[in-house]
Parts: structure tokens; C-alpha cells; sequence
């Protein structure tokens, strides 16, 4: 009934509720698919959301490499964006995964 952009945000949500139920598998299949239905969609605002949930799951999963490139990503959209709430998130994000990569100095930036 709905366009693609309201599936991936519909994907999103179940991932969202997936991460919060301890279900890290179907969270990160979940945020995979919404991105990339965003991404296909033309929507840069959406996929950078959908990466930012991702790395949210990786980082849980001990996998702080692929998060901060995906927070990266997802903050460098969202800086041409404009989104002064969104951009705030990337950035305690990108710090908390420094501090988890040992990288003071990079959290303190």
C-alpha cells in the first residue's frame, strides 16, 4: 500500500525494536534493508538515520571499526543535511566509539 520509504522506515522501526529486545541478527538484517532501500530511494537523510542505528549494533557487537565508518558516512550526510539534533547524535556516537577503540584524544575531537 505504502512507497518504499515507508517500508524501510517500517524495517527500521522493527529494528529498532529488534536491538532493544536483545535481538542483535535480525537488527542488523533489519537496518541492512532499510538502508538500502533508502539509499535506492534517493533518500540521503533516511539512509544516514539507517546507518547511524547500524553502527548503534555493531558497536554492541564489538565490531567499533565498521561503526565508526558507518557513523562517519552517516554524519558527513547529515552535516550537508543541515540537521542540528541529528549531527549531535553522530558526534556522542563517534565519541563513545573512540573511547571504546582506546582513542582519547579522537573522543575529546
Amino acid at each position: 500500500w505504502g512507497n518504499r520509504r515507508e517500508e524501510a522506515a517500517s524495517l527500521y522501526g522493527l529494528a529498532l525494536g529488534a536491538n532493544a529486545s536483545g535481538r542483535p541478527d535480525d537488527a542488523e538484517q533489519h537496518f541492512r534493508e532499510a538502508i538500502a532501500i533508502w539509499g535506492a530511494a534517493g533518500d540521503r537523510r533516511g539512509e544516514a538515520v539507517g546507518q547511524r542505528g547500524l553502527s548503534r549494533v555493531l558497536e554492541v557487537r564489538g565490531r567499533y571499526a565498521e561503526a565508526v565508518e558507518l557513523q562517519v558516512s552517516a554524519l558527513e550526510t547529515l552535516l550537508e543535511e543541515g540537521n542540528p539534533i541529528d549531527q549531535s547524535e553522530s558526534y556522542y556516537s563517534l565519541a563513545r566509539l573512540f573511547m571504546n577503540l582506546g582513542d582519547h584524544d579522537a573522543a575529546l575531537r
